[in-house]
């Protein structure tokens, strides 16, 4: 093998490694300290989806004016915030106070990590097999059950491309020059 291929190869392989991994996002949840139920539960839920996702997520709370005066508010809300996502996250830094801003950062659990990952395969499986079906690569009737779903849609995609390879041969025998047009 000469030293080009060699290369080549390699750069492959370090592609499909980069395709599959996926790099933790730190997102970002900005909440004031009179924040109201609603806009509590509607951030937090934003929360529970960027957990979910596997990413982490820094969460802070804006002071202005008055408000420095009672940091305490903003350091309650941090710790209802923990609370409510205990059974998904862990801080990974502690509510402090910077200027104007209290800063934590909560980071998913590695069971969290885990389903997050199951998901995105699942996904990907999910957009590979929409892709085909619109290039008409396979059929509708692929979709089987999940434990044998790769090994029944190789065997209709070889079938069709049998399929296809008859009939251009058929077709090139019906030209009067040998060749297709």
């Amino acid at each position: 093998m000469d030293y080009g291929r060699f290369k080549y190869e390699t750069s492959k392989k370090q592609k499909d490694a980069r395709k599959k991994q996926h790099s933790m996002e730190i997102k970002e949840m900005r909440f004031r300290p009179k924040v109201d139920t609603h806009d509590y539960e509607f951030k937090t839920k934003h929360i529970r989806e960027f957990l979910e996702d596997g990413n982490k997520v820094k969460v802070f709370v804006m002071f202005r004016g008055r408000e420095m005066a009672h940091t305490e508010f903003g350091r309650k809300l941090l710790d209802r915030v923990i609370e409510d996502m205990a059974e998904l996250a862990t801080v990974e830094a502690q509510p402090k106070q910077e200027g104007r801003r209290m800063n934590m950062v909560i980071a998913p659990l590695p069971a969290v990590i885990k389903h997050a990952a199951e998901l995105r395969l699942e996904r990907a499986k999910e957009q590979r097999h929409q892709k085909e079906l619109a290039l008409g690569h396979i059929t509708e009737d692929a979709r089987v059950d999940e434990s044998d779903n790769t090994q029944e849609t190789d065997k209709i995609v070889v079938q069709q491309t049998a399929h296809s390879e008859e009939a251009q041969s058929k077709e090139i025998e019906q030209t009067p020059t040998g060749r297709a047009d």
